[in-house]
């Protein structure tokens, strides 16, 4: 299987030089299997129902193309790093998560 989409959740959002910013956690991707069928993995550790909701009874993720390997940052992925929306491996002044 191949991964063909980062599947990711804002964390927390704040403002840096007046513009509002998002931090993003990766929390699964949708792989495609040599048969070409698409199967998604979530991470079993990840709490989603400790993300803001906004009156709704939904999280919704995003879905981004990974970047290329030598691209990708160092993220030594640990399954308990979002204790209270705060993620050790975010970087704070991108838009696109990793």
């Amino acid at each position: 299987m191949r991964k063909i989409k980062d599947l990711c959740v804002v964390t927390r959002t704040y403002t840096q030089n007046g513009q509002d910013k998002k931090v993003w956690k990766n929390v699964g991707g949708i792989y495609v299997n040599d048969d070409g069928q698409e199967r998604i993995a979530i991470d079993a550790f990840f709490n989603f129902s400790a993300l803001r909701q906004d009156n709704s009874d939904r999280v919704w993720l995003a879905a981004f193309t990974p970047k290329p390997k030598e691209q990708q940052q160092n993220n030594n992925y640990q399954p308990y790093d979002d204790v209270h929306g705060f993620d050790s491996n975010a970087t704070l002044d991108t838009e696109v998560p990793f």
